[in-house]
């Protein structure tokens, strides 16, 4: 049985909101050393995307996840060449989609509920291959409306990888 390593970092503040990316990296992936890469960090803001932060590093990254089953639910992110072929596939876990399954004051024998909520603001940073050939970040989504997970995703933002003005 393989090791997994998972490596929590706290992304730089951008604007009044902390993000968090999680990089699970080591021999698991079958990956070797470290590769050229970018952290992207991309803002939510009442339902609009953006590009907030782009970063160079050197970084084991996994490899690309295979084309998800259609329809499919969840969340995803592709980088994408100027002629839309994937270069890059990460299925994640959803970063806006808020969940907690739990009691309510934690007290003995109280009943687990489940609360879902969608936050008008989130960051969240992905890492990705550096690749000159790349031209956008495309995310995809299950809708973000409460108890709709299970849904199909879409295409919800096309983020062009343009050079972040500071």
């Amino acid at each position: 049985m393989r090791k997994r390593h998972m490596r929590v970092s706290i992304v730089k503040r951008v604007g009044s909101i902390w993000g968090v990316v999680m990089a699970v990296a080591g021999a698991a992936h079958g990956q070797g050393g470290p590769v050229a890469a970018e952290r992207l960090v991309v803002r939510f803001d009442r339902g609009t995307y953006s590009l907030a932060q782009r970063d160079s590093l050197s970084e084991v990254l996994p490899p690309s996840d295979p084309a998800p089953p259609r329809p499919a639910s969840g969340f995803w992110f592709e980088l994408q060449s100027s002629e839309g072929s994937v270069l890059y596939r990460r299925i994640i876990g959803d970063p806006i989609r808020l969940v907690f399954e739990g009691g309510a004051t934690g007290a003995p024998g109280e009943p687990i509920v489940r609360t879902e909520s969608i936050p008008e603001e989130r960051v969240f940073a992905v890492l990705v291959p550096a690749d000159d050939s790349a031209e956008s970040l495309v995310l995809f989504s299950s809708p973000l409306r409460l108890n709709a997970q299970g849904e199909p995703a879409s295409e919800v933002a096309r983020l062009p990888l343009l050079p972040i003005v500071k």
